[in-house]
């Protein structure tokens, strides 16, 4: 190899680990140091619709739980796209299908999945789907775009859109606190894993 060549290959790779590093910086998740700092992640997040930000804020069972439901609605999709005779949804569900297949969640592999009410069999899904989703955050980011594309209302509202941390108590790798928004107050949860604070996704109550 020429002198020339030689220098110009390296300056290539050099460069080539370069990109690879800062991405890997890049893609590893924030460590929040306190509860109130990864709520205000969370919220920040909610607010520019950050969804892959906002995942990184949750536990990794939370992050497990939303993947699976995601999912779950994404195979909902599929069913009510199959009921469209005018063809609108063609376009989205074959985008849609690029998602879940980038992901690993084939055709084959949702065929695994049984879809239930029960508590249990939804628990059983989520961890199967779990294991085939490596990156959440990425999976959970593209899913709701894509949603947000069929129905703009859906990254509307979030749960903590506008809302504060109230009343935090912190016990050891535990904590508690009321997120107050829209004149109500729901209970939060928080845990501090591998050094720091991560968020419990807060459960969607059906409305009375």
């Amino acid at each position: 190899m020429r002198p020339r060549a030689a220098v110009l290959t390296t300056l290539i790779l050099a460069g080539l680990v370069g990109l690879t590093t800062a991405q890997a910086r890049e893609d590893k998740p924030t460590t929040y140091k306190s509860p109130q700092e990864v709520f205000d992640a969370a919220a920040k997040a909610t607010k520019e619709k950050d969804f892959k930000t906002l995942t990184n804020c949750l536990t990794p069972a939370s992050q497990e739980k939303l993947t699976g439901q995601l999912a779950g609605i994404s195979t909902l999709m599929k069913g009510f796209a199959a009921l469209d005779t005018e063809g609108k949804l063609k376009d989205k569900i074959a985008d849609l299908d690029k998602i879940m297949d980038k992901h690993g969640l084939t055709k084959e592999a949702m065929a695994k999945v049984k879809p239930s009410k029960d508590p249990e069999q939804i628990e059983k899904n989520n961890k199967t789907i779990a294991k085939i989703v490596k990156d959440k955050p990425a999976f959970v980011g593209e899913i709701v775009k894509w949603l947000e594309g069929v129905n703009p209302a859906a990254g509307k509202g979030g749960p903590l859109e506008d809302a504060k941390l109230k009343d935090l108590k912190v016990t050891g790798d535990k904590a508690t606190g009321k997120v107050a928004s829209k004149g109500r107050e729901d209970l939060i949860e928080f845990e501090k894993i591998g050094g720091g604070w991560r968020m419990v996704m807060p459960e969607q109550k059906a409305k009375k």
